[in-house]
């Protein structure tokens, strides 16, 4: 399980600033931190560039010379980067930046150097070299990291631009079974402030939204009632979906959350911070009833990436009369 101590911050003031000794209290007193992940951990020499000029290598068919405006001046770069233009924000590595060459997991430290015969002061970075692919995952391999084109932020730390600035922390819940109010970020900040590492902080006054009374187009049946003693559901209807906030999108990923559409973010940031499951589902998409059933063995299920699974027998599993739901893909119609 995974504890982004950002979030955490919403609800508690740390009384430690080292990410390591907050994990060795957790450890010591809740359950154990297996890893202490800091985001970023590769772009402390790194910026935002953008390239000037492009130039054909002249011993080298697949590279090309690049004059890049970084935050401290103009700097040549030799780069096989397939994706190249000239006006292109890029992801920079000045020289004493350490990068996953290829994205190999050994680190190499960045120096100048010649290739083929031409200074190369820095590096032009595809993801994965500098271990940011979940937030690029289409430009790796030959194709470099590709922040659009113009001046914002050019210059800037890529840290901070990308907002990589979260620890997290990597929890073995096996022996916080028995607690499932630790199965959530509140939950997690409510225990750091039992066992005084943080103070509560105060929280403004939210106020109970007024759902209608109106019944649901469709009934709900609870077959395993020994599994789920209760289900809600309420019907929305939404005109225009929009995007997901950055904010939430950045959380999600630190947690090992894809981002997929407003609907879904929403319910899983929901089950991240407060600790209760929640689903989105296209009102029309259901045929007949809604049932809380268990699973037959090798019962097929296709999750939103697309992948096909064989479920065992006994699983909690949410259907309709026609033996699925369709998973939420942010047409704008109801969603339930």
């Amino acid at each position: 399980m995974k504890i982004s101590l950002e979030w955490l911050a919403e609800y508690v003031e740390f009384l430690e600033d080292d990410p390591q000794k907050i994990a060795a209290a957790i450890t010591a007193h809740t359950a154990e931190v297996d890893e202490v992940e800091v985001q970023g951990a590769l772009l402390d020499h790194c910026c935002v560039g953008k390239i000037l000029t492009l130039d054909k290598h002249p011993n080298a068919d697949k590279l090309q010379l690049c004059s890049v405006l970084t935050d401290k001046g103009e700097k040549p770069v030799v780069c096989g980067g397939a994706n190249l233009r000239v006006g292109m924000r890029v992801a920079f590595a000045h020289v004493g930046a350490s990068v996953k060459w290829h994205g190999e997991q050994e680190l190499m430290t960045l120096e100048p150097i010649k290739i083929r015969g031409e200074q190369s002061e820095g590096m032009i970075c595809a993801a994965e070299e500098l271990d940011i692919d979940d937030l690029f995952p289409e430009c790796t391999g030959h194709d470099i990291v590709d922040l659009g084109d113009g001046d914002e932020n050019v210059g800037k730390p890529l840290k901070e631009v990308l907002g990589l600035d979260d620890v997290i922390l990597h929890i073995d819940n096996h022996a916080i079974t028995h607690r499932a109010d630790l199965f959530s970020h509140i939950g997690f900040a409510m225990e750091c402030a039992a066992i005084g590492i943080a103070k509560w902080k105060d929280m403004p006054e939210m106020k109970t939204p007024e759902f209608p009374s109106d019944p649901l187009p469709f009934n709900f049946r609870v077959t395993a009632e020994g599994i789920i003693p209760r289900y809600c559901a309420c019907l929305l209807s939404i005109d225009n979906v929009g995007e997901t906030p950055e904010y939430m999108k950045r959380r999600l990923a630190a947690v090992g959350i894809r981002s997929i559409s407003l609907p879904i973010d929403i319910t899983n940031y929901v089950m991240l911070e407060v600790g209760v499951p929640m689903h989105s589902f296209e009102a029309d998409d259901i045929k007949g009833d809604c049932i809380a059933r268990v699973s037959k063995e090798g019962e097929p299920l296709q999750t939103l990436d697309g992948q096909e699974w064989k479920l065992p027998e006994g699983a909690l599993v949410f259907s309709d009369d026609d033996g699925n739901f369709e998973g939420y893909r942010g047409c704008g119609r109801d969603v339930t």
